[in-house]
């Protein structure tokens, strides 16, 4: 049981995980003077999320000490100064949440892992690519200026209420405008018969010439049924092979009458 066991593995040696760790850190922090983010796996922004937000609350007081330990931390002199210079004091009146983690909705080619937004929460940056929040403050400016143009349309026009009644009466004095009815196309049979008379309907059911040698092996096979009904044993090859050379004289007769 994993009892006072924090943080994730990874899949990795501590040694691995402690240089992954340090390498996306400073990875993030370079990104301050950039474009403010990092994409990452899920699991990967999640593991170090905590790790930048200690890291932040510690650039706000910038004393030797303080220094030391992100130096131990980080391990690049730049990346300390940028971190103590500029991202500390701009966080310095705000009690921690400096990052968002946004879960992005194309995984990875490669591997189809789930991918995450890392990036640092700022007054005067827009809304990721992806936050929920960017389309409802777009929304909600939209809502509040139409509010604002109604309530400007309305003191302009004065219109006096009317009740739901004489509202219903008004709606059933307007005129209704009607559609022509269009008659419903007829078939192509009835096209063709008004073009030519002549014509009639065809049948559904298309008649086919009967062919004899076929109605001659459904005998065979009904009567070689019946026999194995009866006997219950296998019909010999050989009698199969009788009743097959029957077909050929059975078929001349029937071309003679039907010749006749």
């Amino acid at each position: 049981m994993r009892h006072r066991v924090a943080g994730k593995k990874l899949n990795r040696t501590s040694s691995h995980r402690k240089a992954l760790a340090m390498n996306l850190m400073r990875a993030f922090l370079i990104e301050w003077q950039g474009k403010g983010h990092i994409v990452t796996t899920r699991s990967k922004a999640k593991f170090i999320q905590p790790k930048i937000e200690k890291l932040i609350s510690l650039s706000r007081n910038k004393t030797v000490h303080n220094v030391r330990r992100a130096m131990a931390l980080i391990g690049d002199k730049d990346v300390v100064q940028v971190l103590f210079d500029e991202i500390g004091p701009y966080y310095s009146e705000r009690p921690g949440g400096y990052t968002r983690v946004l879960r992005l909705v194309k995984p990875r080619l490669g591997d189809a892992s789930v991918r995450a937004y890392l990036g640092y929460v700022r007054e005067d940056d827009e809304y990721p690519e992806g936050d929920c929040r960017a389309k409802h403050a777009v929304e909600g400016g939209a809502a509040a200026e139409a509010v604002v143009s109604e309530e400007a349309a309305s003191e302009e026009a004065e219109v006096p209420l009317r009740s739901p009644v004489t509202m219903a009466k008004s709606r059933g004095q307007q005129q209704r405008i009607q559609l022509p009815q269009m008659s419903p196309i007829p078939p192509r049979w009835k096209r063709l018969q008004a073009s030519s008379p002549e014509l009639r309907r065809p049948s559904r059911r298309h008649k086919r010439t009967p062919n004899p040698l076929k109605r001659a092996l459904k005998r065979v096979t009904r009567r070689q049924n019946r026999l194995k009904q009866r006997s219950r044993t296998p019909v010999l090859p050989s009698r199969r092979k009788k009743l097959l050379q029957i077909l050929p004289s059975r078929r001349k007769k029937l071309l003679q009458k039907k010749t006749s």
